[in-house]
This record gives C-alpha cells, sequence and structure tokens, in this order.
C-alpha cells in the first residue's frame, strides 16, 4: 500500500511578498521614529537612541508581520525570550 503524497504548501505570491515586505518597512520606519525620540529623550545620547531604537523597532515589526500574516510567535523566528530556571532548593534549608 502507498502512502498518498502530501499536498504542497501554499505558495506565496509576489505580490503579497511585496505587501509584506512594505508593511515590514513601514512598521520599522515608524517605530524607529518613535523608540529613537523615546529613547533619545530618556538618554540624551544620539548612539544609544539609534541603537537600540532601531533594534526595538525591528523587533516589534518582526512580531507585528509574523503575528498577522503568519499567525506565528516570537520564538518561531528565533526571537524568543528564555527565562533562566530556578536551582533546586535544598531538602531540609530555608
Amino acid at each position: 500500500m502507498v502512502a498518498p503524497a502530501a499536498a504542497p504548501p501554499p505558495g506565496v505570491s509576489l505580490t503579497g511578498l511585496a505587501i509584506r515586505a512594505c508593511l515590514f518597512l513601514l512598521f520599522v520606519r515608524a517605530g524607529g521614529m518613535v523608540f529613537g525620540g523615546i529613547l533619545f529623550w530618556l538618554f540624551d545620547s544620539l548612539l544609544v537612541a539609534a541603537a537600540l531604537g532601531l533594534f526595538l523597532a525591528a523587533a516589534a515589526a518582526t512580531a507585528v508581520v509574523v503575528r498577522v500574516f503568519e499567525r506565528g510567535r516570537l520564538a518561531d523566528v528565533g526571537l524568543a525570550v528564555a527565562v533562566p530556571a530556578q536551582p533546586p532548593r535544598p531538602a531540609g534549608g530555608r
């Protein structure tokens, strides 16, 4: 008995890809202005505001675009936040 062939995953059209890329760039640009402005106001340092603002804007844009178009999470693109495990407590200690 032969197993049926799996259906190929639906492809992304060129138009869909262009829409996703344009929305991502729009979110990065808008988020960079917002996060950069807030960080420049907080730290009064252009270097800190530019570096952290762009990182935060790109992370937020990635989260929004992945969530909207792929119904995914940040962990799906390698941006998961790992919470360190608690060390085991001694049996008789406080």
